[in-house]
């Protein structure tokens, strides 16, 4: 095995490690523990390493990959279609499980879009994606886990099981203890987000540990809810002559609750693709791609909906449209195409992209769009902006081409982050905050906030081994 591999995530942060184990089983993972615990030697948990925030970048000490935990172990179907679940181990690859469920027409609805993301890691930074416009994010379908504290002590947490009193205290019992919790007092953001430890008044037990980034215990064991497969799906790509004409658009999806993905590509992501879709529309300075769930009897009517809809707002008249799996699969790939494509220019130029991973409330989108749009033209930077436009939340990607360009970038990043917090928003809506973002989340909540954060840690981890780095130093 080689080690080098699990010094890095999609970030390019390079870490390091005395060792690497893959445990094949909880008792291995209870093991692990005891004895770094004893020893005090760091413990940095690892998935898929598709993270972009460095959480699974080790500094030091161990690295407990998860990716042996790989198994299925019941699958769940209600005949009523309404309390269906899986119960999987963390390691799994969320393709490997829909893929499974596609025999009894089920599906699990959180999607990162990564072909490499493990079900352990999407817990671990309450991941999103494409289908949270409709569905919500990871911790909307998380019913139960069975977590592994530092000192090897095993907790079975339901939810609805465990909540915090009055006064704020969390009680989790784990083997032959009962770690008592002070729940932090922040406010947390009233955006999508992925920013710290869950908080809330009364707060189920189970939402401490989804969005902990490896920081509270190790994740053996997710019971996940899941979806009756939708009968067929509409699926559009519809181009505007403009980026202000999209937004308009776009605003008026999000008011009819109809869509299930309602994605946005500027128009530098459409000159990045035009290479590889000759038929993009040579007029188009923005598109949107969007789905609706539909069956054979309201196919026909939610089709001229969209259609009506789309002239009326001023879309250009070169529409892609599909109600098939061959074309939901090729749109999909028109978004997935975009990323690989951004790669591939960064590679050529041995540079790393620069991106945000920003959200604010609706009301605030088109400011920070107009900011972000400004911003990237004064500095003159190859960039794209695409994303979750349904929950206002989209990522400007700053491309270096040397590295005059890239201090430039890393200069100019701070100023996109903070405008997003000035306006209500978050700095990371989806992909956490590691190692990379750890000032932010200080300014987003405070020096109290993050004491609050430490205070929690100690008393599940009091010697600080597990993902040691991540959204805090503890000392």
């Amino acid at each position: 095995m080689k080690i080098e591999s699990y010094l890095k995530d999609a970030s390019q942060l390079q870490g390091q490690a005395d060792e690497v184990f893959l445990p094949e089983n909880e008792k291995a993972v209870v093991s692990l523990l005891k004895e770094a615990n004893a020893k005090k030697i760091p413990v940095t948990i690892s998935a898929g390493r598709t993270g972009l925030v460095g959480a699974a970048v080790p500094t030091g000490g161990w690295v407990l990959s998860v990716e042996k935990l790989s198994q299925i172990l019941e699958i769940k179907k209600d005949p009523a279609e309404k309390n269906s679940w899986a119960r999987v181990e963390p390691g799994i690859f969320l393709k490997d499980l829909n893929q499974a469920l596609e025999k009894d027409s089920l599906f699990y609805a959180p999607d990162p879009t990564g072909p490499k993301a493990l079900i352990g890691g999407t817990l671990a930074t309450n991941a999103s994606g494409p289908n949270s416009f409709k569905y919500g994010d990871t911790r909307c379908y998380v019913r139960r886990i069975r977590v592994v504290f530092a000192n090897g002590e095993i907790s079975d947490i339901r939810r609805g099981q465990f909540f915090a009193d009055s006064k704020g205290i969390l009680e989790i019992p784990a083997g032959r203890k009962k770690f008592k919790i002070l729940v932090p007092h922040y406010a947390m953001p009233k955006v999508k987000h992925a920013t710290g430890y869950f908080a809330a008044p009364q707060m189920d037990a189970i939402d401490l540990f989804i969005g902990s980034e490896g920081t509270l215990g190790v994740i053996t064991e997710i019971e996940v809810a899941l979806l009756p497969k939708p009968a067929e799906i509409l699926a559009f790509i519809v181009f505007f002559p403009s980026e202000e004409k999209s937004w308009q658009f776009a605003k008026s999806v999000r008011a009819a609750h109809e869509a299930r993905v309602l994605e946005y590509f500027d128009s530098g992501s459409l000159e990045f693709l035009r290479p590889k879709f000759s038929s993009l529309p040579k007029q188009a300075r923005a598109a949107l791609f969007i789905e609706e769930e539909v069956t054979a009897q309201t196919k026909l009517n939610v089709l001229n909906r969209w259609l009506q809809s789309f002239e009326k707002e001023g879309a250009l008249n070169e529409l892609w449209q599909g109600d098939n799996r061959e074309k939901e699969e090729e749109f999909r790939k028109f978004r997935s195409e975009l990323p690989l494509s951004v790669r591939d220019f960064l590679a050529r130029h041995g540079q790393i992209k620069i991106g945000t991973d920003t959200c604010v409330p609706y009301e605030h989108f088109e400011e920070l769009m107009l900011f972000h749009r400004r911003q990237a033209e004064e500095s003159g930077l190859e960039n794209v902006t695409f994303g979750h436009i349904g929950e206002s939340h989209v990522h400007l990607n700053l491309l270096p081409r040397n590295q005059s360009e890239a201090e430039k970038g890393r200069a100019l990043y701070p100023l996109l982050l903070e405008k997003a917090m000035a306006l209500g928003g978050v700095f990371s809506a989806e992909h956490g905050v590691g190692k990379l973002k750890r000032p932010y989340l200080q300014k987003l909540y405070g020096q109290k906030g993050i004491e609050e954060m430490k205070a929690v840690k100690r008393v599940l981890d009091p010697h600080g081994i597990l993902g040691r780095g991540n959204l805090f130093e503890l000392q």
